[in-house]
This record gives C-alpha cells, sequence and structure tokens, in this order.
C-alpha cells in the first residue's frame, strides 16, 4: 500500500483525528482512511472496533463544513467530544438516551433530539452523515463494526431521508 505523505497540508487532518505529535504510530487502516478522505474516493471501507469509529468520528465530523446528520445511542461525550470541538458544521443529533449528553450544551452548533423506540426499527443501526457525501453505517453497534464511505452521495441521501423521518417525530432535548 502507498503510503501517505505526512507534509504539512495533513498536519489540521492529523490534529483533528486526535494523532498529533504520533504520526509515526498510525496504522496502514488509520493511513488508508486519510488517503481515502483526502482524495474523497468513493470506495467502501470497513472498520472493526471502537477505536476505528473513533478516528473515524474524528476525522469525518471534525472536518465537516455544512452539516452533520448523527443517529447514536447515547452521544457519547469520550467518542463525539474531540470531532464536536474541530467541526465548523451544524450537527442535529438523534439519541435514543438523552442521560448523558450535558457536555453538549456547550456547542452553539449542537441540538439533539430524542427518539422514542416505537420511532425506528427494533434494534436500529446507528449512522451518521456528513456533508451530503459521507457516512458510517453501524453493522454491529456493540462492537462498533461499520462500513464507510468519503463520497457516496446516492447513500447519504437515502440516509438523510431516513433520518428526517426519525427527526419529524422526535423530541428535542432542552438546555439545562
Amino acid at each position: 500500500m502507498e503510503k501517505v505523505d505526512f507534509n504539512s497540508d495533513l498536519a489540521d487532518i492529523i490534529a483533528i483525528v486526535g494523532k498529533a505529535g504520533v504520526v509515526t504510530e498510525l496504522t496502514e487502516w488509520e493511513q488508508d482512511a486519510i488517503k481515502n478522505y483526502k482524495e474523497q474516493a468513493n470506495k467502501r471501507f470497513y472498520n472493526d472496533n471502537k477505536e476505528c469509529a473513533k478516528f473515524l468520528i474524528n476525522l469525518m465530523i471534525g472536518t465537516a463544513k455544512k452539516d452533520v446528520k448523527i443517529y447514536s445511542g447515547g452521544f457519547s461525550e469520550e467518542y463525539y467530544q474531540h470531532a464536536i470541538k474541530n467541526t465548523k458544521a451544524t450537527v442535529v443529533v438523534l439519541v435514543d438516551d438523552n442521560s448523558n449528553i450535558s457536555w453538549t450544551k456547550n456547542y452553539d452548533n449542537v441540538t439533539c433530539h430524542t427518539i422514542s423506540q416505537n420511532n425506528t426499527e427494533e434494534e436500529s443501526n446507528h449512522f451518521f452523515l456528513v456533508d451530503g457525501k459521507s457516512f458510517r453505517y453501524e453493522t454491529n453497534k456493540k462492537v462498533g463494526t461499520a462500513i464507510a464511505n468519503f463520497n457516496e452521495e446516492d447513500t447519504v441521501k437515502k440516509g438523510i431521508e431516513r433520518f428526517n423521518k426519525m427527526l419529524s417525530n422526535a423530541l428535542p432535548v432542552l438546555s439545562t
């Protein structure tokens, strides 16, 4: 596999994914993800654990420019805060459980909504959509396995339709 050229134009990306100062420690999978991001490749790739999930959350959401739509179980601060702090996008979040999202009140670009279990399919898979082009869709939310793509607009369009349908029946989470 061709190595990613980690010159100065990637410094911001490296910082966003939380790997600043440890470039030599990027795995081959992480290097491939950054390369696909940089090229905006229309290529599906698999990620098979929660560390990969965290990396993609930081890369995809952290570099978003316009809008991010997230359907998450609880929108964990551990997984999302670094990305939310870096993104310039408007972020709309649907959560199954809103008990641990008070950390989002510090971010004006984030709005959270709670969905009821009868608003979605039983054990629905979590996903996020970024800037109308890229997505990450969990195939197993307990383990964190998922598929992702940086440039698959048709799939993202369908995801946005699903997200908006879920959002239309959701309840806004009031700031505290």
